[in-house]
């Protein structure tokens, strides 16, 4: 009956927290349940901080790619209202800070293997600029483009993450292999 689309920033904060904020803030939970511990209260800050920017950026490149089609249609969408300067400009001294800060804390427990992945995030990132001239961006759609830790946070951060579960426990390979059966590619 309504379309949260239109609502600005608001539809972008919605969208963005039931993508994101609340599947992660659910997964710690349940995480913790899991493993039979109360989630420390600083911890679902650094999630909520870290989930709901990275769900910002996403959601914002996702309307600044229907920007032509929004504006056909008269659909009054945050880039339809902002020039793409001006959402670039608030998501660098805002969005993407705040991103970095979330994952500085998660870096913080982090097993050492999260680094390993995230070092190799960084190489993967290196060669394909390199070698296919790919531009790596925020959040302001490009040609060729790649959105800076989209790979890292699909591909890399939860390898890593598992790879330091069986290195823990090797009870969790069973977890790593499902999870490289659901997610081959």
């Amino acid at each position: 009956p309504f379309r949260l689309k239109k609502r600005g920033i608001w539809g972008c904060l919605a969208d963005a927290v039931g993508a994101n904020l609340v599947p992660s803030l659910l997964s710690a939970v349940l995480t913790g349940i899991a493993l039979g511990q109360q989630v420390p209260i600083w911890w679902m800050c650094t999630v909520s901080v870290w989930s709901l920017a990275w769900g910002l950026r996403g959601v914002i490149w996702h309307q600044l790619m229907d920007k032509d089609a929004d504006m056909a249609t008269n659909v009054r969408t945050l880039p339809v209202r902002y020039s793409s300067d001006q959402i670039a400009r608030w998501v660098r001294r805002i969005v993407f800070p705040a991103e970095l800060i979330g994952l500085a804390f998660i870096f913080s427990v982090a097993p050492v293997t999260v680094f390993i992945a995230f070092f190799g995030y960084i190489w993967f990132e290196y060669e394909r600029i390199e070698r296919f001239e790919v531009n790596l961006i925020l959040v302001v759609p490009q040609e060729r483009q790649t959105i800076v830790f989209q790979d890292f946070y699909e591909v890399f951060l939860p390898i890593g993450v598992l790879l330091g579960s069986v290195f823990a426990d090797p009870n969790g390979i069973p977890v790593l292999v499902i999870y490289l059966l659901v997610f081959p590619s």
